[in-house]
């Protein structure tokens, strides 16, 4: 189980003004899974539930900051 942590965190993980290995979250994530996460706005928080290929479109997108 942690490899299988350790891979998605290396495909997630960029450095600034890259974007996350779509290849590798794509070979990690099962086509029907739901990835649930949380968007804060406003001071308030709300649950955001994405597809594969949504999670995936907007990991790849280039970040300025990068993540780690």
């Amino acid at each position: 189980m942690a490899g299988v942590v350790d891979s998605l965190w290396q495909a997630l993980s960029r450095g600034p003004g890259a974007g996350a290995d779509a290849d590798r979250l794509r070979s990690l994530l099962h086509p029907q899974a739901r990835i649930f996460g949380l968007r804060y706005e406003k001071g308030a928080s709300r649950t955001v539930v994405r597809t594969p290929d949504e999670f995936i479109t907007r990991q790849a997108e280039v970040d300025e900051r990068g993540f780690f």
